[in-house]
């Protein structure tokens, strides 16, 4: 994950001295929860979220594993004289009450992080009212901003820390390569997953960015919409709006399930989109 310093607020509920910093225990094949729990309690604004907002939804299906979470929060940050490591027990054992991720067994990272995110989400939302006013744009850039909003809007009547903090969108381009027609449309994203070039050498952060936009040739069998024909279609996507926390997936095995290994260098200071 990489925090966006700018565009935050940096008064924190805590001094973060002497806190945090701890190890979570190991319960048997759990150390991709503990990894992707480490990224999240680390997180300030989400732990001064939970901790100040005081949320009690008494109703909501999330609330046990959100209040286990939350307790993980407090011992993670609460001023300690000594460093001992965090029992995350009862975490997982409301966590493994949903049956999806099976007690003793390995399971993927990435999953468990979408699945805690969108559970912090359905237990903290609250239905917004979402109004876009504009006169009529001239202008590409603004037609492409108003297409982005209604996007938004269509997806999101409901926001919360997650839908605010974490959620970007991106914009996706397709042009027939025979007549030109461009058709433009806007997703949102919550976790940007990022192609690793096959090599062993070090490569930057930058090269994998570049590689997920790289421009697609989709062969004929898109039929475009102007010259009503089956064409080659040209595809680009690219970062429209970045989320205030990125959060990033390396995808470090190909279509064979082969690993990819090169080091990936990445800027200690301000990564620039």
């Amino acid at each position: 994950m990489y925090l966006i310093p700018d565009k935050l607020n940096n008064q924190h509920l805590f001094t973060r001295l002497d806190t945090g910093l701890l190890g979570i225990n190991n319960l048997g094949n759990t150390c991709y929860i503990n990894a992707t729990l480490q990224c999240l309690l680390n997180l300030y604004n989400l732990s001064d979220f939970l901790l100040e907002k005081n949320i009690t939804k008494n109703n909501s299906k999330e609330k046990g594993l959100i209040v286990e979470f939350i307790k993980l929060n407090k011992k993670y940050w609460e001023p300690k004289n000594n460093r001992e490591s965090i029992n995350p027990k009862d975490f997982l054992i409301e966590l493994h009450k949903n049956k999806l991720f099976t007690f003793g067994e390995q399971h993927d990272a990435s999953e468990f992080l979408s699945y805690i995110l969108n559970c912090i989400h359905e237990y903290t939302c609250h239905e917004v009212s979402f109004n876009i006013q504009s006169k009529n744009p001239e202008t590409a850039i603004a037609k492409m901003r108003i297409m982005s909003l209604r996007s938004w809007k269509k997806y999101f009547n409901k926001y919360s820390f997650v839908i605010d903090f974490i959620y970007g969108q991106y914009k996706s381009s397709l042009t027939c390569l025979t007549c030109k027609k461009e058709t433009i449309s806007f997703e949102p994203f919550c976790v940007l997953d990022l192609p690793l070039p096959d090599t062993s050498i070090n490569v930057s952060i930058y090269d994998c960015i570049n590689r997920y936009g790289n421009t697609e040739i989709l062969e004929s069998g898109r039929r475009c919409t102007k010259c009503k024909r089956n064409t080659q279609t040209k595809k680009n996507i690219t970062i429209w709006k970045p989320p205030r926390i990125l959060i990033i997936c390396l995808k470090r095995f190909d279509k064979n399930l082969n690993k990819i290994n090169p080091n990936i260098l990445f800027p200690k200071e301000k990564l620039t989109l």
